[in-house]
Protein backbone atom coordinates (compact mmCIF):
# COMPACT_ATOMS: atom_id res chain seq x y z
CA UNK A 1 0.00 0.00 0.00
CA UNK A 2 1.07 3.36 -0.50
CA UNK A 3 1.32 6.50 1.59
CA UNK A 4 1.82 9.92 0.77
CA UNK A 5 3.58 12.27 3.46
CA UNK A 6 3.88 16.03 2.51
CA UNK A 7 6.50 17.76 3.00
CA UNK A 8 6.32 21.45 1.38
CA UNK A 9 4.25 23.30 -0.63
CA UNK A 10 5.34 26.98 -2.33
CA UNK A 11 2.91 28.96 -3.79
CA UNK A 12 3.98 32.56 -6.00
CA UNK A 13 1.21 34.26 -7.82
CA UNK A 14 -1.62 31.78 -7.88
CA UNK A 15 -5.06 32.73 -7.22
CA UNK A 16 -4.93 35.37 -4.45
CA UNK A 17 -1.33 34.76 -3.63
CA UNK A 18 1.02 37.53 -5.16
CA UNK A 19 4.65 38.18 -6.10
CA UNK A 20 5.84 37.07 -2.00
CA UNK A 21 5.89 33.09 -2.24
CA UNK A 22 3.63 31.33 0.81
CA UNK A 23 5.79 28.44 1.86
CA UNK A 24 3.73 25.83 3.97
CA UNK A 25 6.25 23.22 6.08
CA UNK A 26 3.72 20.32 6.67
CA UNK A 27 4.23 18.47 9.94
CA UNK A 28 3.79 14.49 10.98
CA UNK A 29 -0.08 14.08 11.89
CA UNK A 30 -2.89 17.00 11.37
CA UNK A 31 -1.82 19.99 9.84
CA UNK A 32 -4.21 22.93 10.47
CA UNK A 33 -4.06 26.10 8.08
CA UNK A 34 -5.25 29.10 9.74
CA UNK A 35 -5.02 33.08 8.59
CA UNK A 36 -5.66 36.70 9.36
CA UNK A 37 -6.64 39.31 6.92
CA UNK A 38 -6.07 42.33 8.64
CA UNK A 39 -7.84 44.48 5.37
CA UNK A 40 -11.18 42.98 6.62
CA UNK A 41 -13.05 43.27 9.62
CA UNK A 42 -14.20 39.12 10.50
CA UNK A 43 -10.25 38.59 9.95
CA UNK A 44 -10.58 35.23 8.83
CA UNK A 45 -12.25 35.28 5.22
CA UNK A 46 -9.88 36.03 2.08
CA UNK A 47 -6.82 35.36 3.82
CA UNK A 48 -6.11 32.49 1.24
CA UNK A 49 -6.72 29.33 2.87
CA UNK A 50 -8.72 28.14 -0.11
CA UNK A 51 -5.74 29.44 -2.33
CA UNK A 52 -3.78 27.14 -0.47
CA UNK A 53 -5.93 24.24 -0.94
CA UNK A 54 -6.55 24.82 -5.19
CA UNK A 55 -2.92 25.49 -5.38
CA UNK A 56 -2.39 22.02 -4.10
CA UNK A 57 -4.90 20.53 -6.41
CA UNK A 58 -3.30 22.46 -9.33
CA UNK A 59 0.35 21.18 -8.43
CA UNK A 60 -0.75 17.54 -8.25
CA UNK A 61 -3.60 17.32 -10.82
CA UNK A 62 -3.65 20.49 -12.97
CA UNK A 63 -7.16 20.65 -11.80
CA UNK A 64 -8.98 23.06 -8.81
CA UNK A 65 -11.99 22.13 -6.55
CA UNK A 66 -14.37 24.22 -9.07
CA UNK A 67 -14.02 24.59 -12.55
CA UNK A 68 -11.59 28.01 -13.49
CA UNK A 69 -10.03 28.41 -16.55
CA UNK A 70 -6.66 29.03 -16.84
CA UNK A 71 -6.13 33.02 -16.96
CA UNK A 72 -7.80 32.11 -13.83
CA UNK A 73 -5.47 30.39 -11.77
CA UNK A 74 -2.59 33.37 -11.84
CA UNK A 75 -2.97 35.57 -9.92
CA UNK A 76 -5.03 38.35 -11.52
CA UNK A 77 -3.39 41.37 -9.88
CA UNK A 78 0.55 40.66 -10.80
CA UNK A 79 -0.62 38.60 -14.33
CA UNK A 80 3.14 37.20 -14.42
CA UNK A 81 4.22 33.25 -14.48
CA UNK A 82 2.05 32.07 -11.53
CA UNK A 83 4.00 28.75 -9.54
CA UNK A 84 3.25 25.71 -7.69
CA UNK A 85 5.91 23.43 -6.14
CA UNK A 86 4.69 20.10 -3.74
CA UNK A 87 7.46 18.24 -1.67
CA UNK A 88 6.55 15.18 -0.45
CA UNK A 89 7.47 11.53 -0.06
CA UNK A 90 6.02 8.38 -1.28
CA UNK A 91 6.44 4.86 0.68
CA UNK A 92 5.60 2.25 -1.12
CA UNK A 93 6.27 -1.48 0.56
CA UNK A 94 8.41 0.67 2.99
CA UNK A 95 10.32 1.81 0.38
CA UNK A 96 10.70 5.73 0.72
CA UNK A 97 11.06 7.86 -2.42
CA UNK A 98 10.95 11.77 -2.63
CA UNK A 99 9.42 13.65 -5.26
CA UNK A 100 9.18 17.13 -6.09
CA UNK A 101 6.20 18.93 -9.09
CA UNK A 102 6.44 22.17 -9.66
CA UNK A 103 3.66 23.48 -12.26
CA UNK A 104 3.22 26.67 -13.68
CA UNK A 105 1.10 28.46 -15.92
CA UNK A 106 1.82 31.71 -17.77
CA UNK A 107 3.53 29.68 -19.54
CA UNK A 108 1.94 26.13 -18.51
CA UNK A 109 4.83 23.56 -17.86
CA UNK A 110 5.12 20.70 -15.64
CA UNK A 111 8.18 19.21 -13.90
CA UNK A 112 8.87 16.36 -11.64
CA UNK A 113 11.70 15.31 -10.14
CA UNK A 114 11.98 11.48 -7.98
CA UNK A 115 14.93 11.62 -5.62
CA UNK A 116 16.53 14.75 -7.30
CA UNK A 117 16.41 13.18 -10.46
CA UNK A 118 14.47 14.83 -13.18
CA UNK A 119 11.74 12.27 -14.74
CA UNK A 120 9.92 14.64 -16.42
CA UNK A 121 8.09 13.08 -19.59
CA UNK A 122 8.25 14.55 -23.09
CA UNK A 123 4.70 16.26 -22.36
CA UNK A 124 2.31 17.42 -19.77
CA UNK A 125 -0.35 15.25 -20.69
CA UNK A 126 2.09 12.31 -20.15
CA UNK A 127 3.79 14.52 -16.77
CA UNK A 128 -0.20 13.82 -15.31
CA UNK A 129 -0.50 10.75 -16.19
CA UNK A 130 2.52 9.54 -14.30
CA UNK A 131 1.57 11.61 -11.53
CA UNK A 132 -1.66 9.71 -10.97
CA UNK A 133 -0.04 6.54 -11.62
CA UNK A 134 2.71 7.46 -8.73
CA UNK A 135 -0.18 8.06 -6.10
CA UNK A 136 -2.47 5.63 -7.58
CA UNK A 137 -5.20 7.86 -8.43
CA UNK A 138 -7.56 8.99 -11.12
CA UNK A 139 -9.23 11.95 -11.69
CA UNK A 140 -13.28 11.16 -12.44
Amino acid sequence: MKRIEFKKLTIKNLFSIGNDPVVINFTKGLNLITGINFDKEDGKNGCGKTSILHSMLFVLFDETSVDLKKEEIFNNINKTKGVGVLEFHLIDNAVKKEYKIQRSVLPSKCDIWENGIDITPSSIVKTNDLILKLINSSLV
